[in-house]
């Protein structure tokens, strides 16, 4: 794991939880996680895959992060729904106090759906990107 990359997850996590679009979809609770509850819809933080992105003179790492929002496998209104509102809620990450990285605006890279009928979900993976250099 690089050394941006827990700094990368909480901010994301922050932007996600403050995104009132976000809340009023997944409903009431804590729905944002880093690991797979029981019931649907909720987000998940998925991978967080990290390259060197420095040049010879200053450090830098390339973070690729994935969201996946998992509803029922029926409702893909409300997967769209979530996948538009996770779209918006990273625009920009959150400051974070006593920062050791600089974390740019995650640039959105793809959208996969994909049902999971052991899980009777549908789950929608959007994954973003995220540079990140020492302060």
């Amino acid at each position: 794991m690089s050394r941006a990359a827990p700094q990368l997850r909480r901010q994301v996590l922050s932007a996600l939880g403050r995104a009132a679009a976000l809340t009023a979809l997944l409903g009431a609770g804590n729905r944002i996680l880093d690991r797979r509850p029981g019931t649907m819809p909720f987000l998940l933080l998925g991978p967080v895959d990290c390259r060197d992105f420095g040049t010879a003179t200053e450090e830098g790492e390339e973070h690729q992060i994935v969201v996946e929002a998992w509803t029922g496998a029926d409702e893909t209104a409300l997967a769209a729904d979530l996948a538009a509102a996770i779209r918006e809620a990273l625009k920009d990450l959150p400051a974070e106090a006593g920062s050791r990285f600089r974390l740019s605006a995650p640039d959105f890279l793809w959208c996969r759906a994909r049902r999971v009928p052991a899980a009777r979900a549908l789950v929608t993976t959007l994954a973003f990107r995220v540079l990140a250099e020492p302060l």
